[in-house]
């Protein structure tokens, strides 16, 4: 159960036991910004934050 809650459009981040959970759903598609997320979660280094995507793509590529 969240003890916190926050969000944007589709990126939601949640609180629980001592630890922030970002959540980020949508098609899996260059436009969404995926890579930008994942980068930034990289460079985060920090493991107290957890990162979710789901998603799915219209089509098989590299991006998806």
């Amino acid at each position: 159960m969240a003890t916190g809650l926050a969000g944007g459009k589709d990126c939601i981040c949640l609180t629980h036991a001592g630890s922030t959970i970002i959540v980020k759903s949508g098609r899996f598609v260059k436009e969404k910004g995926f890579d930008k997320l994942i980068d930034a979660y990289t460079r985060l280094n920090n493991k107290e934050y957890k990162l979710v995507i789901a998603g799915d793509a219209d089509h098989p590529d590299e991006y998806s």
